[in-house]
Order: C-alpha cells, then sequence, then structure tokens
C-alpha cells in the first residue's frame, strides 16, 4: 500500500489526488508499524535483555528523517516528485530483500539472525 500510495503521488497533478495517496500510505504504514513492532517483537535475539535492540530499531526507525532532507532536494533537482517518490520506492523495497520471514533464518539467501542464550 506504501508502494501504490508513493506512485500515486508521484504522478499526480492535482491536491485532492495527493490527499487520496497520502491516505493510501497511512494506511499501508499503519499496518506496517502493527506487525512491523510483533515481528520485532517476536525476533528479538535476546529476550532476557531486549533494551539494545529496541534501540537499533528506533535508529533504524527514525534515521530516514535525518538523512532525507539532505538527499531530497538533489532528487527533486532531478526528475521533481516522480524522481523524489519513485527512488523512495525503490529503495524501500530494496532495503526489505533480505529480511527473512519467521521460520526461514537459517536459509543462506537470507540475512543472518543470531539469537543469544538464555541467561538462567
Amino acid at each position: 500500500m506504501l508502494a501504490v500510495g508513493l506512485v500515486v503521488m508521484a504522478f499526480t497533478l492535482s491536491i485532492p489526488v495527493v490527499f487520496v495517496g497520502v491516505a493510501i500510505m497511512s494506511f499501508g504504514f499503519g499496518g506496517y508499524m502493527g506487525t512491523d513492532f510483533a515481528l520485532c517483537i517476536r525476533m528479538v535475539p535476546d529476550p532476557e535483555e531486549p533494551g539494545k535492540d529496541f534501540a537499533v530499531l528506533n535508529i533504524t526507525a527514525t534515521l530516514p528523517n535525518s538523512v532525507v532532507p539532505f538527499i531530497a532536494p538533489a532528487l527533486l533537482a532531478v526528475g521533481g516528485f516522480t524522481s523524489f517518490f519513485g527512488s523512495l520506492a525503490v529503495l524501500g523495497a530494496i532495503a526489505v530483500i533480505r529480511i527473512p520471514d519467521i521460520g526461514q533464518e537459517g536459509e543462506p539467501r537470507f540475512a543472518v539472525i543470531t539469537r543469544g542464550r538464555s541467561k538462567v
């Protein structure tokens, strides 16, 4: 849904369609955040000390908000909003390729997920 919203916003010519694109993206982002937190909690490497893992998750959630304002002017100068939103959609799709489904962590094409030993 996020990609659909980005495509709608990339090729729009009017403000009402921008609002439709933002609404589509908002529904997609809300669904993503709900499942993302659930998966993150389930896949925490060390359930006894999850603080550092959630700190990394917080960095990954806030880092794009710090980086995009620096690259946005260049993308907007190259191809306008089509270039900007199109490149964000492609980069987002590439970023999640190596995230495994639960139960597929051992397959070589996915990123390695290590699990800490229980400190009982």
